[in-house]
Order: structure tokens, then C-alpha cells, then sequence
């Protein structure tokens, strides 16, 4: 029998944003940060979803801005 939670996300992922992503989209960088297995679609309702935290703060819109330094997470 397999065990329901190894099929799930593989849970939390944490990235801090540098000075190079700082200006950028939430939406446009996240994805890169995340891989091959994440597309911009998928980051944007993970988003929507309340999935996506940036330093301690709920984030509901992909078009935020990153500054240098903010801990973006991301609960899958």
C-alpha cells in the first residue's frame, strides 16, 4: 500500500531573494528558483492558493515586487 503523503508536494521550500532579484516579479522569478517542475501557471495559483509567503507575509498576487534579502516560501 503506498503511503498518501510521499504522492503529496514534497513540503516546504524556502529561497531568499539577492540583489539580482530584487525589482522582479514574484510570479517570474519563483519559478526559476523552483525548477523544470513548476511553471509560471503553477507558481500563480499556488499563489492565489495562499501558498506562497514572502518574509513572513501571505502573498495573493504574483505581480509583487521582490526586494533583496526577502525569504520567500513556498508550502507544496
Amino acid at each position: 500500500m503506498r503511503d498518501p503523503d510521499s504522492e503529496a508536494g514534497s513540503g516546504l521550500k524556502a529561497f531568499v531573494a539577492d540583489e539580482a532579484a530584487a525589482g522582479l516579479r514574484l510570479d517570474q522569478w519563483l519559478p526559476v528558483q523552483l525548477g523544470a517542475d513548476f511553471s509560471r501557471s503553477r507558481v500563480q495559483g499556488l499563489i492565489r492558493d495562499g501558498a506562497v509567503t514572502v518574509s513572513g507575509s501571505a502573498i495573493l498576487e504574483g505581480k509583487r515586487k521582490l526586494a533583496a534579502g526577502g525569504v520567500v516560501v513556498v508550502y507544496d
